[in-house]
């Protein structure tokens, strides 16, 4: 080994296990890659670590290349740096952000340093977030919720946008959703949904959003040996029903109408748009001439049944009562 030289911002040879990898500023810690054993075992080291302090020297920046050396039996080639002044996450982030960091690393260096108004300020523009954005908005939101959501973030469970509504709910409301989340993986869409829908629920019937899932049925929902596919799809149907009941009514004799209307033949209707619109559309597979002349015929005796004067009933008795409020 070569002579130690302790001078502030000297070159130093340090053994990798004398290095202290704790800091709590170490905030997205890699295990080392093959390429990069692979490199320092043919190149060697070509960019030194940072480090602070002695006895023992703690880690700045250059995590992968300690552990790695370390499993190569080299030793390290470290700057030793006075951090006075300067927080070691800050430089940490500063020097790792050659990316665009994740959504987990985000999480990890503005809870960092949320405690620091004046250090959280810096690390926005560090992580690539413009401070007037609609995304450093988010994150704003986001921090003002608990940290064991953060990880269902960084898993896509929900979406970042989904953090205004949850800041705006009680610690108790948060505690009983977050089996929902942490269970399922939902779309952004259906995710704003669920949240949107809950908290205009829960408003309207003048109850906690905890007290509406209790008393509702989602938990018994969630509780079902379903498919994630089939669990959310249970859960948007049931808090759609509760926050537009009458349109939920609507759209039960609509489906039980279609399927009505074509019973007996090949023939599937669907209204897909709208209670503006009085479309009705009709689908059939087909594989052979034959078929398609009797798909013709059951089409025309579909015309002359009244099963779209049916459909117009519903629709026109829907929008003189108001029932069709909400339908999507």
């Amino acid at each position: 080994m070569g002579k130690k030289n302790n001078t502030p911002g000297d070159l130093l040879r340090l053994d990798a296990r004398g290095i202290d990898l704790s800091g709590a500023w170490i905030l997205w810690p890699r295990d080392p890659n093959n390429t990069l054993l692979e490199s320092l075992e043919t190149q060697g080291q070509l960019q030194p670590v940072l480090v602070q302090g002695q006895n023992p020297p703690r880690l700045i920046v250059g995590y992968s290349r300690v552990l790695a050396l370390r499993e190569l039996g080299r030793d390290v080639l470290a700057i030793r740096k006075d951090m006075e002044g300067k927080d070691p996450g800050l430089v940490y982030v500063q020097s790792n952000c050659d990316h665009e960091p994740s959504t987990g690393q985000k999480i990890a260096a503005l809870r960092y340093c949320r405690r620091d108004p004046g250090l959280l300020k810096k690390m926005y523009p560090a992580l690539g977030i413009n401070p007037y954005s609609r995304e450093h908005a988010l994150w704003e939101d986001w921090l003002g919720i608990e940290e064991i959501w953060d990880s269902l973030l960084s898993r896509d469970h929900l979406p970042l946008r989904a953090g205004g509504y949850l800041a705006r709910m009680s610690p108790e409301d948060r505690e009983v959703l977050y089996p929902f989340f942490r269970k399922l993986s939902w779309s952004q869409s259906n995710a704003l949904k669920f949240l949107t829908w809950l908290i205009e629920s829960a408003r309207m019937q003048e109850k906690s959003a905890a007290k509406l899932i209790r008393g509702k049925g989602l938990e018994e929902i969630l509780g079902k040996d379903l498919s994630p596919k089939d669990a959310t799809a249970g859960i948007i149907k049931c808090l759609y029903s509760i926050r537009y009941p009458h349109a939920a009514v609507f759209l039960e004799k609509k489906d039980a109408l279609c399927r009505e209307i074509t019973v007996g033949t090949a023939w599937r209707a669907a209204h897909t748009k709208n209670l503006e619109s009085a479309e009705l559309s009709f689908s059939a597979a087909v594989n052979s001439t034959s078929q398609m002349k009797k798909l013709a015929r059951e089409l025309a005796e579909l015309a002359e049944s009244g099963a779209f004067e049916k459909w117009l009933a519903l629709r026109e008795h829907t929008i003189e009562t108001g029932g069709g409020e909400g339908e999507k």
